[in-house]
C-alpha cells in the first residue's frame, strides 16, 4: 500500500523510530529561530513575522508569530508530558503597541465594531504568552501517533512593550508505554469475507444497489473500479445495503464509519468513494463554535473527510449525539484530525448524475499534457475592511507567496510553470465588475482548474445561481471536451447536505466540473488583508499539487489539512477548526492531479 506523501511545512520535524520498549523516556528537540521583522502599520500598530510561522491570537491578544513542530510517536508508546524551554532571548524595544487579535470577515460582511486590545493582558508585566503548559496534539496515523507541538519563539511583555525573541526553543517529549485500548464492541454481525472476498482492497466505492445495478456501462462504478484496477489499485465495490445489514450502530452514518475502521483494519482500503447525495449516504455532521466579541458563531458541518476518514473512536464520546465535539475523542480527548482513509463523495441522485461523473473523472484521467495547461482565477468585490477587491488572493495562487510565515507555490513559479497557461484572470476592479454571464462564459472554455474568492450561498458561487433557470439552463448546456476542477473559498457553495446546493450541481451536470472543493458552511479571512483562514488552507492545496508532494485529490486535500494542523486547538474552537472540518472533496479521492504531467506512482 503506497504511504501518504505530505507537504507539511513546519519549523520543524523529529521522527521517534524505536520499539516502545527501547524508547528512552525523554527526547528533545531543539529549534533555532531568526530574529522576527517588525513593521509599524499607518494605524500606528506593530506587526511581527517570522519564516514559517503564522501570526494568530484570539480577539484582543497580542498578535504573534506561532510555529509548530511535529513527533511522529512510535507504536505502542504514547507522550506523557510536553515542554517547551526557550534558550538564549533577544529583548527587542517596540515603537508602537503590537496589534492585537480582530474579528475573521466573510465576504460582504458590514464592519465589525471596533475590537479593543484585552486590558489585563496589555497593562500586564509578566511575559505574554506563558509557555506552562504548551499547547499540543496527538492523532493516530496508522499504528503511530502524530504529535504537533505548538510554539511561541517570540513573546511580549506588554507593558514594557517588549518583545522576548527567543533564538532557540528545546521541545522535550516523555514518553511512556500506551496502555492497551479496550475493545470496542463488535461493529459487524458477520465477517467481512462471508459477501465478499477477502482483501486487501485499497480503493473502495460505496453506493445504493440502485446506483450500482441501474446505472449502465459504460460510465458506471464498475467502470470506474475496473479503471482503478488497471491503475494499480485493488478495488471493491461495495451497496450501502450490506453495510447496513453487516454494521452495527445508532444510524446509517454509524455503520459506514464503522465498515470504514473495518476495511481499513482488514482490507487495507485507503480510498473511499461514496456514491450518493448526502440523503442516500447521510454523514455525521460535526459540531462547532468559535468564541466572538458579541457571542459565540456555532454551526454543525458535514464532513465526509474527517468522520469517514479519520478513524480513531466514534467521533461522539460522550454519546450526547453532537459529533465533533472538543471531548469527543478516545478517552475524552479532541476528535482524530489525521485520516488514514482518503473520502471523497459523487453527489449523485440518479444514474444520469452518476454516468455524467464517472465518464468526465476518466476522461481528465486521461487528458493529455497539453489540454491540461488551462487554469483560470476569479476574484470579487469583498469588502474585507480596508481591502475591497479579492484580486491579492488569486495573485498569491498565481504566482506564489511568503505571506504570513509560509511558503507556498503558485502556478507561475511551480515546476508545472513551462507547462501551464496561468493568464486567464476574471477580477472585479474599480473600472468594472463581471457578471454571472461572464462566469458562464469562462467555466465553458476546457480548463483545467478554476479557484475562485468571492460571495457564496448554499445555491450561488462566482456570481452565478443554480435557483435561477436561465443560469442553471446555461451549466446544463456546457460543452467543454475537457472537465475542470473548482476550489472555491466562498460560503456554502459546498453545502452538500442542502438541496442542489452549487457544487453539486456543478459537478454533476453533463459538461462541467468533475471535482471541486468547496465550503461546506461559511469561509473565513482576515479583515483587511491579503490572508486568512480560508486562504491558507487554498495556498496549502495548490502547494502540494504542485510540488507533487501530494499526487491524487484526496491526498492533495489531506495535506492542505495537515499544513495547518497545528493551528487547530485541543482546547478551544477556532476558525481555523471550523475551515478544517468543512473542506469536502467533491469527487474521487483516487484521481490523479494532471497524471499527463505529473505520474503517480
Amino acid at each position: 500500500m503506497r504511504l501518504l506523501r505530505l507537504s507539511l511545512l513546519l519549523c520543524a520535524s523529529l521522527i521517534l523510530r524505536s520499539p516502545a520498549a527501547d524508547v528512552p523516556q525523554t527526547r528533545s528537540i531543539t529549534l533555532r529561530f531568526d530574529p522576527p521583522d517588525v513593521t509599524v502599520t499607518a494605524e500606528g500598530l506593530t506587526t511581527l513575522s517570522l519564516p514559517e510561522c503564522v501570526a494568530d491570537a484570539p480577539l484582543g491578544h497580542p498578535l504573534l508569530p506561532v510555529g509548530h513542530a511535529t513527533l511522529l510517536i512510535p507504536p505502542d508508546t504514547e507522550a506523557a508530558s510536553v515542554t517547551v524551554t526557550p534558550g538564549p532571548v533577544r529583548e527587542i524595544p517596540l515603537d508602537a503597541p503590537l496589534a492585537w487579535g480582530t474579528p475573521a470577515r466573510r465576504p460582504g460582511d458590514p464592519p465589525p465594531p471596533p475590537t479593543p486590545p484585552d486590558p489585563d493582558i496589555y497593562a500586564s508585566d509578566a511575559p505574554y504568552p506563558d509557555l506552562t503548559p504548551p499547547v499540543w496534539r496527538a492523532d493516530p496515523t496508522g499504528d503511530a501517533t502524530l504529535l504537533t507541538v505548538r510554539l511561541h519563539p517570540v513573546r511580549l511583555v506588554p507593558a514594557r512593550r517588549t518583545l522576548l525573541a527567543a533564538e532557540t526553543l528545546t521541545v522535550t517529549v516523555t514518553l511512556r508505554p500506551r496502555p492497551p485500548i479496550a475493545p470496542a464492541p463488535a461493529a459487524r454481525a458477520t465477517p467481512l469475507s462471508a459477501a465478499l472476498p477477502s482483501g486487501p482492497f485499497t480503493y473502495v466505492a460505496l453506493s445504493t444497489s440502485n446506483l450500482i445495478a441501474n446505472t449502465p456501462p459504460p460510465w458506471n462504478l464498475q467502470a470506474l473500479c475496473d479503471a482503478r484496477a488497471r491503475a494499480g489499485h485493488t478495488p471493491a465495490l461495495v451497496s450501502l445495503e450490506w453495510v447496513v445489514s453487516q454494521y452495527s450502530g445508532r444510524d446509517t452514518p454509524a455503520k459506514i464509519r464503522a465498515f470504514v475502521q473495518d476495511a481499513y483494519q482488514n482490507w487495507g482500503t485507503r480510498f473511499l468513494l461514496l456514491g450518493g447525495t448526502f440523503s442516500l449516504i447521510p454523514v455525521h455532521k460535526l459540531h462547532i463554535s468559535v468564541a466572538g466579541t458579541f457571542g459565540s458563531t456555532t454551526n454543525e458541518i458535514p464532513a465526509d473527510a474527517l468522520y469517514f476518514g479519520c478513524l480513531a473512536g466514534s467521533y461522539d464520546n460522550n454519546g450526547n449525539g453532537r459529533y465533533g465535539e472538543l471531548t469527543d475523542g478516545v478517552n475524552g480527548g479532541d476528535v482524530d484530525l489525521t485520516a488514514e482513509v482518503l473520502v471523497g463523495r459523487f453527489p449523485v441522485a440518479s444514474p444520469t448524475e452518476l454516468a455524467h461523473l464517472v465518464r468526465k473523472t476518466l476522461r481528465y484521467e486521461q487528458a493529455a499534457a497539453a489540454e491540461l495547461a488551462p487554469h483560470a482565477f476569479a476574484a470579487e468585490k469583498v469588502n474585507f475592511g480596508a481591502l475591497v477587491y479579492a484580486t491579492g488572493f488569486l495573485e498569491e495562487l498565481r504566482f506564489g507567496s511568503a505571506s504570513y510565515g509560509i511558503e507556498t507555490l503558485g502556478f507561475k513559479n511551480s515546476p508545472f510553470a513551462a507547462l501551464s497557461d496561468a493568464d486567464t484572470t476574471l477580477y472585479d476592479s474599480d473600472a468594472a465588475l463581471w457578471t454571472a454571464a461572464d462566469a458562464l462564459q469562462l467555466l465553458n472554455r476546457n480548463l483545467h482548474s478554476v479557484s475562485h474568492v468571492g460571495h457564496g450561498s448554499a445555491r450561488v458561487c462566482l456570481k452565478i445561481s443554480t435557483a435561477n433557470t436561465a443560469h442553471l439552463n446555461a451549466l446544463r448546456a456546457f460543452t467543454n471536451g475537457l472537465p475542470f476542477f473548482a476550489y472555491s473559498q466562498a460560503c456554502d457553495s459546498g453545502a452538500f447536505d442542502t438541496t442542489d446546493c452549487f457544487a453539486e450541481q456543478l459537478v454533476t451536470v453533463s459538461n462541467a466540473a468533475f471535482a471541486a472543493v468547496m465550503n461546506a458552511r461559511d469561509g473565513w479571512e482576515y479583515s483587511g488583508a491579503v490572508g486568512g483562514y480560508s486562504h491558507r488552507f487554498h495556498r496549502a492545496f495548490w502547494d502540494a499539487a504542485l510540488r507533487g508532494t501530494a499526487t491524487r485529490l484526496g491526498e492533495i486535500n489531506e495535506a492542505s489539512r495537515r499544513a495547518n494542523l497545528s493551528l487547530v486547538s485541543p482546547y478551544s474552537g477556532s476558525y481555523w477548526r471550523w475551515v478544517y472540518y468543512e473542506l469536502n472533496l467533491l469527487g474521487d479521492p483516487a484521481t490523479p492531479f494532471a497524471a499527463a504531467l505529473n505520474p503517480t506512482p
